[in-house]
């Protein structure tokens, strides 16, 4: 088993894919948070809920490790090198087992590099315009278990795997929870 995980680590950390799905993580929060913290009024931005939702950018991070656990198991079907896996390790939970693991891990570093974008870019705009910070520890809190990496990672790879990405990719909206009432509540 741990062979196996660590076999499934190699590939998402050795793919291409990863890499490029990275840098589209990276390039996308990038964008959403210079153009809301830069064209955004002081009035509207000094707002709590404002804030919120410019420090929230990052949970782009869920759709992005959806894809990245999609790919992970329907790229090799697709291109056939699942068939080495198999005659290795021929117990398919095995080897579904540490595809998930491998998964929510990426999902958790997809999680963490978005986040961290979203609030330290964030912070850092907000205060050379000189805008206070609204949000307290518990706002902060709450964003990070918004993010929805590891439950988009761990759903995308369960279950029976399809041959293509279009089959799976139907999956992934319905696979991704929505956790904007529960950011608005107060614990």
């Amino acid at each position: 088993m741990i062979a196996q995980a660590r076999a499934e680590f190699l590939k998402i950390r050795s793919t291409r894919t990863t890499l490029g799905l990275a840098l589209g993580l990276v390039a996308i929060v990038l964008l959403f948070v210079l153009l809301t913290a830069l064209l955004s009024g002081v009035s509207d931005i000094s707002q709590k809920d404002n804030q919120r939702s410019l420090f929230g950018i990052g949970s782009f991070a869920g759709v992005f490790a959806a894809l990245a656990g999609i790919m992970l198991v329907t790229g090799e079907f697709r291109f056939g090198t699942i068939r080495p896996t198999f005659l290795f390790t021929p117990r398919r939970s095995i080897v579904l087992v540490a595809k998930v693991i491998a998964s929510i891990l990426a999902g958790l570093v997809f999680a963490v590099i978005g986040e961290a974008l979203s609030v330290g870019i964030g912070a850092l705009i907000l205060n050379e315009r000189g805008i206070s910070l609204a949000l307290g520890r518990h706002d902060y809190e709450l964003m990070t278990l918004g993010t929805r990496a590891l439950p988009a990672a761990s759903r995308t790879t369960t279950g029976r795997p399809s041959r293509t990405y279009a089959a799976r990719l139907k999956v992934v909206p319905r696979s991704i929870p929505t956790t904007e009432g529960f950011m608005q509540t107060e614990l």
